[in-house]
């Protein structure tokens, strides 16, 4: 095992790991043939062998809040209707939040100490599960400079004042039919413990889902505006899509939905 501080033993870590070939051997389905990235459990073992070799130990605390900085923990449900009639309401949960974490050395008093936040949201029962692997894959991919690909948002400059809206689809007729432009805002209630973070009770989505195309150029647009970038950036990421278009259906249906949910409450 190595000697010295938890700086050394992290530098040696450090070494190992940049040694590894990391492949992207987990598939997210999509529109262009889906889109490839390297899974949690692949980065987890080469990032413990080298802890263990090393003597470095990783401890992580519990989910944090801070409604001063706009993240919380809430729920809200969701109603689709398909293109034959059937609707269907699921319950989503979304959190957006920090943990705090502690890398030990030889010990307990050698120490470093950073924070990791965290993005996720779930409809079942895996939204603790994800909070924790969405904090280890962004802690480790920074701490040991693990590249994923994907897009580099460093590649694209875009000014805000030349974007130009799509203009509004016709083919439904007058503008209060259209999904995107026409559709009026949901009201939204903020909850009493998180009075900051953009919540609703519940949510229903369009009577007529828009057409995947539509769903593409509204996202693209949305996705540009200082209102939404963090929020499409952190949905491709947690879904492993390099762009709009790497997403299923269903994904692109959920992120227009949250889209009017965060418009409904800012």
């Amino acid at each position: 095992m190595t000697s010295g501080n938890v700086y050394a033993r992290i530098a040696a870590a450090y070494q190992d790991i940049a040694a590894e070939t990391f492949e992207k051997t987990g598939t997210v389905a999509g529109s262009g043939g889906g889109y490839k990235f390297i899974p949690i459990g692949q980065i987890l073992n080469i990032v413990r062998r080298a802890h263990g070799k090393h003597g470095v130990i990783v401890v992580f605390g519990k989910p944090e809040y801070d409604a001063d900085q706009g993240e919380g923990r809430t729920k809200f449900d969701k109603t689709t209707k398909n293109s034959y009639g059937e609707t269907r309401t699921t319950t989503w949960h979304y959190a957006i939040g920090h943990i705090d974490v502690k890398i030990f050395g030889g010990s307990d008093d050698d120490y470093i100490e950073t924070s990791v936040p965290f993005e996720v949201q779930d409809n079942s029962d895996k939204l603790t599960n994800k909070i924790i692997t969405n904090a280890e894959r962004c802690l480790y991919r920074t701490l040991y400079a693990i590249d994923e690909g994907g897009e580099d948002p460093e590649s694209i400059n875009e000014k805000n004042d030349d974007i130009i809206p799509a203009e509004k689809p016709t083919k439904r007729g007058a503008p209060k039919d259209d999904p995107f432009f026409g559709k009026p805002e949901p009201k939204v209630e903020k909850k009493d413990d998180v009075p900051d973070f953009k919540t609703a009770d519940k949510v229903e989505a369009s009577d007529v889902i828009p057409s995947e195309d539509e769903l593409n150029n509204f996202l693209n647009v949305k996705g540009a505006l200082p209102l939404h970038r963090e929020t499409v950036k952190a949905f491709k990421i947690n879904k492993g899509a390099k762009s709009v278009y790497d997403l299923s259906f269903e994904d692109k249906v959920e992120l227009y939905n949250l889209i009017e949910i965060t418009e409904g409450s800012s």
